[in-house]
Order: C-alpha cells, then structure tokens, then sequence
C-alpha cells in the first residue's frame, strides 16, 4: 500500500484535537510572567528565570515559547 496524500489523511484522521494550545499559558507561573512582561521585565529575563529559578528544562523553555509574549501582549510603543 503507497503512502497517502495530506489530503487523503486528514480525511482518514479526522479526530485530531482542533487548534493549537499554547505552552505559556498552561505553566503555573503564568500570571507572574504575564504581569511581568507588562510591566517591562524581557522575554530573556523572564526565561532565565524559568530555567534558573524555577528548573524549567531550557528545551521546553525556548526563546520561540516566549514570543507568545509579544504576539499575544503587544507593548504599546511610547515615546
């Protein structure tokens, strides 16, 4: 049997969880860090932190997972 299309398996596979979740959000630090980053603190400091202080594995904490921070939670350009 050959290998199927995209198309033809996601018409085979069609109980595949819908949408995308996040990492970021799901962590319990995730207020800290939200308030954090609105009050200016970075998206480096705030992954040292995870890995540093709170053990994150800097795999699962990566610089891509912190972006969340800019796309969700633009700052407003001041000034």
């Amino acid at each position: 049997m050959g290998k199927l299309s995209l198309t033809e398996f996601a018409s085979k596979n069609p109980n595949t969880p819908p949408g995308y979740s996040a990492w970021l959000p799901s962590i319990p630090e995730w207020p800290e860090v939200l308030a954090g980053w609105q009050s200016g603190i970075s998206q480096a400091q705030i992954r040292r932190w995870l890995i540093e202080d709170r053990k994150y594995d800097p795999t699962v904490a990566t610089r891509n997972r912190l972006a969340y921070l800019s796309k969700q939670y633009p700052r407003s350009n001041r000034g």
